[in-house]
């Protein structure tokens, strides 16, 4: 019996938490990729708000561009709050 509580067969008998536990430590690098990407967008798109604003873009598109760029961020932010709690389920 000790043979059998020593080394992986007690870890065989649990697929099931296993299997949750690297769904879980997955949907967690996800989140922080996804994280890491919206903050990169929201740097980069502050970067070409600046370029336009020192180039003398005028007010009226540099308000479209910016409008632009803030709907692609919140697009992006809604789609991966659905997939967090889409796959937060799993969790319970």
């Amino acid at each position: 019996m000790r043979e059998l509580a020593a080394g992986k067969a007690p870890l065989l008998m649990i697929p099931e938490l296993l299997d949750k536990t690297d769904k879980q430590a997955r949907h967690e690098v996800e989140a922080r990729n996804s994280a890491m990407l919206l903050t990169t967008l929201e740097d980069r798109d502050n970067q070409v708000l600046n370029l336009l604003k020192r180039n003398k873009v005028p007010a009226r598109q540099l308000h479209l561009v910016e409008r632009q760029l803030q709907a692609d961020r919140d697009d992006r932010a809604g789609t991966v709050a659905e997939t967090s709690s889409s796959r937060s389920n799993f969790i319970k």
